[in-house]
């Protein structure tokens, strides 16, 4: 018997205690809203396989289903599989997961719906604060304020030192490409690395392949902020620099995201920290649009042992590291890239 109607007598019943069999307690919202989301991610996956394999997850925990923590991770791993999708379809879908949400009562805010920095929109009801990762950047030294300790630690820089920097330091705009590489490893269970040059990607599910990127890439900063600091010869700046660009910008997921996607616009964005320090060596950023590559560029401008993607998608797919050239077309290039490109039987 329900506490509410123990020993009352409803009205016109004529007496008597009402059965306990006639109470029903109310469906759980939340349940209803993580069946709603997983299927959501189920048809999302199932459209997408030219970007989402149609597998397990791979670092994904699995709470109780219709729990907060179950729906939470759901959330969160729907909306960090929209940023490998092409810029019109990754909105499409977003607008469903807000419909899917306002339908469980537990409305996105305008805010999140309309802040291009937010990349997981939060949820009401304390489940989930918002995540913003700002792909531009307008003001580096203001950003890398807030940047974690250790990073600030490995290139030399503080809160307290940023606005002395020379303005065109680059090491502000590490600082916060860093501190949003780290957020995005710890927030999408299905992103691979390539850390070194020889290496195939590997995943970051586990906890030790993550904590490997993270010593792998304060070793990085740290190489990058002395060559600042102490002022090494402009070429020897863009060794350390394009060392760094491998790793912080080497993540990469096992169908790459699309040239249009969110994640290509991250992966751009690193690459143009290069920009300024290959034109004093004496280089620059291919300025040719990887999209209308030919395998004449590849061998220019890339090393060979490049990784394979998927069938059917342009020649480059995803950048590893930022290929550079020489400028004036002198004779040979020490500083070539890597990347994903189509699998050798599709070559044109």
């Amino acid at each position: 018997t329900h506490p509410a109607t123990a020993g009352k007598v409803p009205a016109g019943s004529g007496g008597g205690v009402a059965p306990a069999a006639r109470w029903k307690p109310p469906a759980d919202p939340l349940a209803g809203f993580g069946a709603a989301l997983a299927a959501l991610e189920g048809k999302l996956r199932a459209e997408q396989i030219g970007y989402l394999p149609h597998t397990p997850l791979s670092a994904a925990r699995r709470p109780p289903a219709g729990s907060a923590e179950h729906i939470t991770a759901t959330w969160q791993r729907l909306h960090m599989a929209l940023l490998r999708l092409p810029a019109h379809l990754r909105e499409e879908w977003r607008v469903q997961a807000r419909e899917t949400a306002e339908a469980a009562g537990l409305a996105v805010t305008a805010e999140d719906a309309s802040d291009p920095d937010v990349i997981v929109p939060g949820l009401p009801q304390g489940l989930r604060a918002a995540e913003r990762i700002p792909l531009v950047v307008a003001a580096p030294r203001s950003a890398a304020m807030s940047v974690r300790e250790e990073i600030h630690n490995k290139l030399g820089t503080s809160p307290d030192t940023l606005m002395d920097l020379p303005f065109a330091d680059p090491r502000p705009m590490w600082a916060v490409r860093a501190e949003q590489a780290l957020r995005l490893v710890d927030l999408d269970p299905e992103l691979h690395v390539a850390v070194m040059v020889e290496d195939q990607p590997s995943s970051l599910a586990s906890e030790e392949a993550r904590l490997g990127y993270r010593q792998r890439l304060d070793s990085l900063l740290e190489s990058a902020g002395s060559s600042q600091a102490d002022d090494w010869p402009a070429d020897s700046r863009l060794g350390a620099a394009h060392e760094l660009d491998m790793v912080l910008g080497g993540l990469v997921h096992k169908r790459p995201a699309a040239t249009d996607s969110w994640w290509w616009q991250w992966r751009t964005g690193v690459s143009e920290v290069l920009a300024p320090l290959a034109e004093s060596a004496g280089y620059r950023l291919v300025p040719k649009a990887y999209s209308r590559w030919t395998m004449y560029d590849i061998d220019a401008y890339t090393v060979k042992n490049s990784v394979p993607g998927q069938s059917g998608e342009p020649l480059v797919q995803w950048v590893l590291w930022t290929p550079l050239q020489r400028k004036g077309g002198s004779a040979g290039n020490e500083r070539k890239g890597r990347i994903v490109m189509r699998p050798q039987p599709q070559y044109g």
